[in-house]
């Protein structure tokens, strides 16, 4: 699936995944199939920019990563910034030769639990911004080393039990004593790491992070859930994709926004007629 028959003149494709479980290779008679549909960026130029993860998985704090930019054009200059937890944690101006670089920095704590690449370019020509986004996940939230242990396993009531607990100074240590059949009753009121992650993943400030506006980000994030949006940034122009990524843009440079009225009808339709063969 990587080399697509994709051209200029494309404004969209669907690609159909069919898994027939009879082993009669029937691909065409079985309810079992999923469906990607997948939108043609613009612009006025038909020229983009692409970043590319050189890393999978989740990365160490003190770590180097490094993502690929690929351009349809030769360019000479690159911006990218790197933006957790709502903040702006590195800004940096690249100049590049050619229509190819690589962006490197290191992850550190303040990009932990999840942060967003974005890097843009302003052609020289007609003053417009190639811009693209993407999400990487870096561990190394809590920085703070506890430990904590108990003198004996089991003790009678009314005896005297030990316990240690090991941080760095000036830590706030707090301890919670619960009967065990409350932990039988129903579990997942505990405080995790999994939880903690979770809550500061609400300061995310990518459309696939949240469903709210900045403003509103102190009521929402009372609300704790343990599902995770799958897509990424995306956008079908230069203007959505730094929507989606949850940034204001002020500039005087071309900043497209297409037209799509009239789309989304013959989207549908060929969805369904996808459907039905």
């Amino acid at each position: 699936l990587s080399d697509l028959p994709l051209t200029y003149i494309s404004n969209f494709t669907v690609l159909q995944a069919h898994y027939d479980r009879s082993g009669k290779d029937d691909f065409n008679d079985t309810s079992i199939y999923s469906v990607l549909y997948i939108e043609a960026a613009k612009s006025p130029s038909n020229n983009f920019l692409q970043l590319i993860a050189d890393h999978t998985g989740v990365v160490d704090t003190g770590k180097t990563l490094s993502f690929t930019v690929k351009a349809t054009e030769p360019l000479s200059t690159i911006t990218y910034q790197v933006v957790a937890r709502g903040s702006v944690i590195l800004v940096q101006h690249m100049p590049v030769n050619g229509d190819l670089a690589t962006i490197t920095f290191t992850a550190t704590s303040q990009m932990a639990p999840k942060a967003m690449l974005v890097a843009y370019a302003v052609r020289s020509s007609n003053q417009e911004i190639l811009v693209d986004a993407t999400n990487f996940r870096v561990d190394g939230l809590f920085q703070n080393n506890v430990s904590f242990t108990v003198d004996r396993t089991t003790a009678e009531p009314g005896s005297t039990v030990k316990y240690t607990v090991k941080a760095d100074p000036k830590s706030y240590c707090a301890l919670l004593a619960v009967d065990q059949s409350v932990l039988l009753l129903k579990s997942g009121n505990d405080i995790t790491k999994d939880l903690v992650e979770q809550d500061m993943e609400q300061y995310d400030t990518t459309v696939a992070g949240r469903d709210f506006r900045p403003w509103e980000a102190d009521v929402l994030r009372q609300r704790r859930s343990i599902w995770y949006p799958w897509w990424g940034i995306g956008g079908k122009d230069a203007a959505t994709i730094l929507e989606n990524s949850g940034l204001v843009v002020l500039t005087d440079a071309l900043l497209f926004r297409g037209n799509y009225e009239g789309e989304y009808f013959a989207q549908v339709a060929l969805l369904f007629l996808g459907f039905i063969y």
